[in-house]
């Protein structure tokens, strides 16, 4: 994966909590991110937080695609299951 595209599965991300959330994705940080998912399901956001500090990480450290995953993919089911549990209005720990 290349930085660009670490890029933009982090800016889609961070769009999808802002549009899903009601949030101005304007400054909207990881942590604002995790903070808007816990009360949802903490497991996911913390799932959330990893894969965007993976993105980060390829984005300004340089980390090698191989070493960071296939982020798209991660990203791909990780907001289904978010968008699933907001959907349901189930809590978890």
């Amino acid at each position: 994966m290349d930085l660009s595209e670490a890029d933009r599965v982090r800016r889609a991300v961070r769009q999808y909590v802002a549009d899903r959330f009601d949030r101005p994705v304007a400054g909207l940080t990881t942590a604002d991110c995790v903070e808007v998912i816990a009360p949802i399901n903490a497991a996911l956001s913390e799932q959330l937080a990893t894969l965007l500090e993976q993105c980060d990480a390829s984005r300004y450290g340089g980390a090698a695609g191989g070493a960071a995953g296939d982020l798209a993919a991660q990203a791909s089911s990780l907001l289904d299951a978010i968008e699933q549990a907001a959907a349901d209005g189930r809590t978890a720990p």
